[in-house]
């Protein structure tokens, strides 16, 4: 007797925006990277910052850049936000200037094109899925398995 049995696995791939992302980067990381630091320039208006860094990107980019902390108004403009951390050595505060981003959106949307998965979890996978960067994908196969066959 064959048994056919078919089995289904879920995975996930980058849409091709998710792959513009794993390439370039995030909208907010790109924001972030065309902005002078506060008060070292002058700041970057609406207009020129879609000159720079195209209308979606813009638009999307101010939102989430502004969210995680990134960039900050001043004036008519944008800036990044120079942030300090302060560390007790000795005792004498010690600031530290951070002058980079961690951009876990290309980080993530790597882990995924590597893996199909996301260790991060489900939450993190359904926000990248509702921001139309990656889309799940069920791939289905057929299985058999001969059982009490007797040749002869």
């Amino acid at each position: 007797m064959i048994v056919y049995e078919t089995h289904e696995t879920l995975s996930h791939v980058n849409t091709p925006e998710g792959a513009q992302i794993l390439k370039d980067g995030s909208h907010e990381a790109r924001v972030w990277s065309v902005l002078p630091a506060k008060g070292q320039g002058e700041p970057l208006s609406v207009v020129q910052l879609k000159k720079e860094v195209g209308d979606e990107t813009s638009k999307v980019g101010q939102g989430r850049a502004f969210k995680n902390g990134w960039i900050g108004k001043e004036g008519n403009g944008f800036v990044k936000l120079v942030c300090l951390f302060g560390c007790i050595s000795e005792r004498k505060l010690i600031k530290i200037k951070v002058s980079e981003i961690d951009d876990t959106t290309q980080k993530d949307l790597q882990e995924i094109s590597s893996t199909g998965t996301l260790q991060a979890g489900e939450k993190v996978l359904a926000d990248l899925r509702k921001r139309k960067l990656i889309i799940q994908k069920y791939e289905f196969f057929p299985e058999y398995h001969a059982t009490n066959v007797t040749w002869g």
